[in-house]
């Protein structure tokens, strides 16, 4: 995923490789869009030998990658507990990414415009939306790959494969995301360069009026930072600097990061497992009754606790039962309640204080 253009032009923010997993679990998409912002604004050598930092408070993170304030809370908290953003100690809501030379570019009206997304057949619109996390991931790679080109006809061939591959997402998500991104003319995928095989595969491009609005975001910006450069620090005094800090840290990151990469798999596949089995357990009609009616119960049994201090004979009985019919369709199953849900280990700060060897 390599980018060589300069990575602070606005409006972009810019996630690096290592957050779409390097072959492994991709990083959750709140941590992916957050981690990019982060990555956009700091990471830089700076003269006197630091590196330059983003602050930014969480509500003004939230407003401008359009996420919640919840969703940008917990994203800063697992980049840090990963050890891939950095607190300044000495200055509030400022963060450290250090720079990677592998990243996408995803512009920022991807993640907080709706667009008007059309039928490919009556050539109206059919829907107004803003993109999905998927749809935000596929259109950065195609616009990234096809503005690095080195033709003059701007385009990215990939097959489907190639695009979850680099994005640690599902091979079976990409299609429907790029239908999406043609049908919202943000991309161009003509009928004879759909890809038929691995040695055949598909042709994209930039929609050329989308194109145009990108280009005159670039050149607003650049004319409203007269002076800045767009090359990045000297990559000999970067190197040198992050071998300094490599060689003073890597025992205690080598540490850091066998530990999490370890309990991260285990956790993840833990919440598959606990995940499938309760959407088997779903398609049963007994315990999907049970479970349904249990959830109306609760509601029931907390009002009653609120307004009389005390929970009814008749619903203590009827929660009973049901618990005793959703256990009945899980045995016939061959499941139980364990296999419904994630081991406590794997829960929220169950390792400690992550992040400290």
């Amino acid at each position: 995923m390599q980018e060589t253009t300069a990575k602070k032009l606005n409006p972009y923010i810019t996630p690096p490789q290592s957050l779409f997993g390097n072959g492994k679990r991709r990083f959750p998409f709140g941590a992916i869009f957050v981690g990019g912002l982060i990555h956009s604004y700091s990471g830089e050598l700076l003269e006197n030998g630091e590196l330059s930092d983003f602050t930014r408070t969480k509500a003004a993170i939230s407003k401008r990658i359009g996420r919640s304030y919840s969703t940008v809370w917990r994203a800063i908290k697992f980049l840090v507990d990963n050890d891939k953003v950095k607190l300044v100690e000495s200055k509030q809501n400022t963060y450290i990414f250090e720079y990677e030379n592998s990243f996408i570019r995803i512009d920022e009206r991807l993640l907080t415009d709706e667009f008007n997304i059309y039928d490919e057949e009556t050539k109206k619109v059919k829907e107004r939306r803003k993109l999905s996390d998927v749809e935000i991931l596929v259109g950065g790679l195609i616009i990234t790959r096809c503005d690095n080109s080195k033709h003059t006809v701007k385009t990215y061939e990939a097959s489907n494969k190639d695009i979850a591959d680099e994005l640690g997402i599902s091979e079976s998500s990409v299609d429907p995301a790029i239908r999406v991104l043609k049908a919202a003319k943000i991309i161009v995928r003509k009928t004879e360069d759909v890809g038929v095989n691995r040695y055949k595969k598909s042709k994209y491009s930039i929609n050329r009026k989308y194109r145009r609005i990108i280009k005159e975001q670039q050149k607003d910006e650049q004319e409203s930072q007269p002076g800045k450069s767009e090359k990045q620090p000297e990559v000999k005094n970067y190197k040198t600097f992050r071998e300094l800090r490599e060689a003073q840290e890597t025992e205690r990151l080598a540490q850091i990061v066998a530990r999490d990469n370890k309990y991260y798999e285990s956790k993840h596949a833990a919440e598959d497992t606990a995940e499938r089995n309760y959407a088997k357990a779903m398609t049963d009609a007994q315990f999907r009754a049970a479970e349904n009616e249990l959830k109306s119960l609760d509601i029931e049994v907390a009002k009653a606790e609120v307004l009389n201090g005390a929970i009814p004979e008749e619903l203590k009985a009827r929660h009973i039962e049901l618990i005793k019919q959703r256990r009945a369709a899980l045995k016939r199953l061959g499941l139980s309640e364990k296999d419904l849900t994630v081991p406590d280990k794997y829960k929220s700060d169950a390792r400690g204080a992550p992040g400290k060897a």
